[in-house]
């Protein structure tokens, strides 16, 4: 606590390998979503951009990378070789996301390194409100039935704590009852 009887509060920030999340795969040739990033420098070699993925790469020229996320999606970036463009595609649009705020880090940081004072990277094409709506939505609706999930499996507990202790007090008489199927209640309850 500081002298005024506040709690101190320590920030810190900062990014995960992205090998922890994909690992390299074979490119993909047609996919659903595409982005594209123009900058106003050369084109670099991806395998520069990326050391740790470009070994295990099977594209030699180092014009195309690919990843595979471990929730099995791929992503694939393709850098022209005679524009300033690089191309990130994929099936699925919330997956291209990761890849290209690393892309842009990994820019930033190489040009950086050469002394490029310069450095603009941009987005030309039309924003795709209609996928990153759809994204929303499909998100809203995984978090209602997850609720849903969470308030039912509440209601069982409840039912299935009640249960036992039915069972327990007659299993604690001195002349026991009949369980008048309550056992039968108990492992349906449990297996809902």
């Amino acid at each position: 606590l500081n002298p005024k009887g506040v709690p101190r509060v320590l920030q810190s920030r900062f990014s995960l390998p992205l090998a922890l999340v994909c690992v390299p795969t074979s490119p993909a040739k047609t996919t659903k979503f595409k982005i594209t990033v123009d900058t106003n420098q050369p084109p670099v070699d991806l395998s520069v951009l990326f050391p740790e993925f470009s070994t295990k790469s099977e594209d030699k020229e180092g014009n195309s990378l690919a990843f595979q996320f471990l929730a099995g999606a791929n992503v694939t970036v393709v850098a022209s070789k005679t524009s300033q463009r690089y191309r990130i595609q994929s099936d699925r649009f919330e997956d291209t996301w990761l890849v290209v705020n690393e892309l842009v880090q990994r820019f930033d940081q190489h040009f950086s390194t050469l002394g490029v004072q310069d450095f603009k990277k941009s987005f030309s094409g039309p924003l795709p409100l209609q996928e990153y709506f759809l994204s929303v939505d499909h998100h809203f609706q995984l978090r209602v039935s997850a609720q849903q999930y969470q308030d039912l499996l509440s209601e069982r507990a409840v039912q299935f704590r009640a249960i036992q202790r039915r069972l327990l007090t007659r299993f604690k008489d001195k002349t026991p009852a009949p369980l008048q199927n309550l056992d039968t209640l108990l492992d349906a309850t449990y297996s809902q």
